[in-house]
């Protein structure tokens, strides 16, 4: 619709043209920071019960000070990425906007691990991971229970680097998930 005035009903809010204007952009990802910053805020883990029973769910365990790391890192990273898009740097359907997610991601997941021992850094993965967060979709239906969770997650993180190889082709993909498949047949069994 013109500037200031909301969509019809009858139209989507969500427009593929969207992206090419910057102060709706910024408007987003302004709009983007408040909430998260007001649902998950960091310090709010050591004083408010519930954000710290959130925190244990999503990352693990872990001592305060490090959840409220991990939110922090969590938190910069939604922030820098949101203001990538305000300011047209990342392009939906963008082969850059590919590559300038994945090294973001890389540098989240280094940064995280810097907080993080060995050991909690690879229980964190197997609840906030990027395989843990393809899993979570995946897994929808099948109501796993937390062993057979963790065993098809082995199986996945095996295959995580082919699985994300962003010149992987469709038909690669599909060779990928029929490995993983069979796999996890053979772990689960037939009945599952």
């Amino acid at each position: 619709g013109e500037a200031g005035k909301p969509q019809p009903y009858w139209r989507p809010t969500w427009r593929a043209d969207m992206w090419s204007d910057q102060e709706r952009r910024k408007q987003m990802a302004e709009q983007q920071r408040l909430y998260r910053r007001h649902l998950n805020s960091y310090e709010g883990i050591a004083d408010d019960p519930d954000q710290l029973a959130a925190a244990k769910r999503r990352w693990g365990d872990l001592p305060v000070d490090k959840l409220q790391a991990v939110a922090k890192i969590q938190s910069d990273y939604e922030d820098l990425s949101m203001q990538q898009y305000a300011e047209g740097r990342i392009r939906p359907g963008e082969t850059s906007a590919a590559d300038t997610q994945r090294l973001l991601e890389q540098e989240r997941l280094a940064d995280i691990a810097r907080v993080l021992t060995p050991e909690e850094f690879a229980e964190w993965e197997v609840r906030a991971g990027p395989v843990a967060n393809l899993l979570r979709f995946q897994l929808e239906t099948f109501k796993a229970t937390e062993a057979e969770y963790r065993a098809v997650f082995a199986i996945n993180k095996a295959y995580e680097t082919r699985l994300f190889d962003p010149k992987l082709t469709p038909d690669g993909r599909k060779a990928v998930n029929a490995e993983i498949t069979a796999k996890v047949g053979e772990v689960l069994g037939p009945d599952r």
